[in-house]
């Protein structure tokens, strides 16, 4: 019988297949791979440590443009306009309505300004003469005492100085008034003939009980 050859015994096969494998998987891998994440990594930290520099530049730039925003400056251009806005309102604002200036307002009578007068047709406050204002008017009145204007005093209602022969007895002054002019439903006037009237001088005339 011949004697099997070495060469084709299948643990020579196997060990032939394993050394082909391992010199197989040593090629596929690069020189060096362990030392390259290593340099990666260096090569990030020194890109690292440049940004700092790069950010400690020259602030000027950066506080230029904060300058810019400062909300305390002007970044509209425009004037101010708030004096003249007031200057120009106050100006425009009417003055109100009073009494003397001339001009007839609501709530007045008359305004004559200047000629406005405690004599005259208007008075100081803007109100038309008339008997009992208090004010005496020339030409018009003879007397004016408002409020206290009385038959029986010495300032009649009709803004007349009491007298004898007005008709109205002044108390504490005249004794009798029977007036000097007739009315329709009254004619006697005083009369110093009469007897029991009144005479011209407002004293009673002559009656029964005189003495006279």
């Amino acid at each position: 019988m011949r004697p099997r050859d070495n060469l084709g015994s299948p643990a020579r096969l196997c060990r032939g297949l394993l050394v082909a494998l391992v010199g197989l998987a040593a090629s596929a891998c690069p020189n060096g791979d362990e030392d390259s994440p290593t340099s990666a990594t260096d090569g990030a930290e020194t890109s690292s440590d440049a940004d700092p520099a790069d950010t400690d530049g020259d602030p000027s730039a950066s506080d230029g443009t904060t300058g810019d925003t400062d909300p305390s400056s002007d970044t509209t251009g425009a004037p101010d306009t708030t004096a003249t806005t007031d200057a120009d309102t106050s100006s425009t604002t009417a003055d109100p309505a009073a009494c003397g200036d001339g001009q007839l307002d609501p709530g007045e009578e008359c305004d004559w300004g200047m000629g406005n007068s405690e004599e005259a047709g208007c008075t100081p406050d803007c109100e038309l003469a008339k008997c009992g204002d208090g004010y005496v008017q020339l030409g018009a009145e003879e007397c004016d005492e408002g409020l206290d204007n009385d038959n029986n005093g010495a300032c009649t209602l009709k803004c007349l100085e009491a007298r004898c022969g007005d008709g109205h007895v002044q108390l504490g002054i005249e004794e009798c008034d029977d007036g000097d002019t007739p009315a329709e439903d009254d004619p006697v006037i005083n009369d110093d003939d009469a007897y029991g009237g009144c005479t011209t001088q407002c004293l009673k005339g002559p009656r029964c009980g005189d003495g006279i």
